[in-house]
């Protein structure tokens, strides 16, 4: 076995052994430039609360000025599948089957991943479950959601329990202040040099493909675009097709990572919310252990269902993909 496939393998207990560790990771980071058909960049843009650092990785030219798709992943630490899904891009991206495709959008268009910004709860979960201990680390390690912890819509009151909280005890505790840590602040700071016109966050769970706004019901500027765009990357799923909604009517969010993105930044964002729940109630061994509700065992049946939609936004940035349908169906 290579060094890419005992990385793959990712030293987990079963079912979760398809899974990445922290370490598995990192070799699959360092060796991903090897035998690449494209130039591999991997820097770090911040450290987390502990002191780890945050990898974002550019394919490509990355330093021509081409417009940018940014994929981020591992916001909240226990969302593994999101990691996952990222890495199969990478390598798609990278040294995939197929290298002319790649090239021709690589041509136009400079896609970087963040493929994990919560670096501390993500080494968390894998030690508990290196363990068998119950893994549900989602926060980072102040307790603060760093999907709740940015500039725009910070103090929105939302309607349900997902809004973000200024309660310390809340698994949604939106932080101090805005970008009052340090993962935010490296994504703010990496945004901010980048020239990024798509985005999409990869979370679990949800079968959806959102767009903002997240804080309000208000449709945004661009709601037909972005609408648009979603149900194209909709049609392009593998096996199963998700719903597709601006997000405040899937879950209101303050502070939300992609109202900033749009608002702040003038980046066309997306949510994927990978796979659904995954609470067996004829398994109790699911009952316990959030970790399992997050992360489906079948992973590359969910992997290999987003992988051409999230292909097709970096398609599109890069002029390859066409001209959107002028008739938007209804949702």
């Amino acid at each position: 076995m290579g060094v890419e496939g005992k990385a793959a393998a990712g030293g987990l207990p079963r079912p979760f052994e398809k899974y990445h560790t922290p370490g598995s990771l990192e070799i699959f980071l360092e060796t991903l430039g090897d035998g690449a058909f494209a130039p591999v960049r991997v820097e770090t843009i911040g450290r987390t609360v502990e002191g780890r650092d945050i990898r974002a990785v550019g394919i490509g030219d990355t330093g021509s000025g081409l417009p940018g798709v940014l994929y981020l992943s591992g916001v909240h630490g226990i969302e593994f599948i999101g990691v996952e899904t990222s890495v199969a891009l990478m390598r798609w991206f990278a040294r995939g089957n197929d290298r002319g495709r790649a090239e021709r959008i690589l041509a136009g268009c400079a896609p970087w991943f963040v493929p994990v910004l919560n670096v501390d709860a993500y080494e968390r979960n894998a030690e508990s479950l290196r363990r068998w201990r119950v893994a549900f680390s989602r926060t980072n390690a102040n307790g603060v959601d760093l999907n709740r912890n940015y500039p725009y819509g910070f103090h929105a009151r939302g309607r349900g329990l997902f809004t973000g909280s200024g309660a310390k005890i809340s698994p949604f505790y939106r932080g101090p202040a805005p970008l009052s840590e340090p993962e935010s602040i490296a994504l703010d700071g990496f945004v901010r040099r980048g020239n990024f016109k798509v985005s999409a966050s990869l979370h679990s769970f949800g079968r959806l493909i959102g767009y903002p706004y997240c804080c309000k019901p208000e449709r945004a500027r661009d709601h037909d675009l972005l609408q648009g765009l979603a149900l194209e990357m909709r049609g392009r799923q593998k096996y199963s097709a998700y719903r597709v909604s601006q997000e405040y009517f899937f879950i209101p969010t303050s502070g939300d990572t992609n109202d900033w993105l749009y608002e702040e930044h003038g980046i066309l964002p997306f949510l994927v919310e990978i796979g659904g729940l995954n609470l067996k109630f004829w398994n109790p061994l699911t009952w316990a252990n959030g970790f399992y509700w997050c992360n489906p065992v079948d992973v590359e049946y969910h992997v290999e269902n987003n992988l051409e939609a999230l292909i097709f936004l970096a398609e599109w940035v890069s002029g390859g993909a066409g001209p959107l349908p002028t008739r938007i169906p209804p949702v």
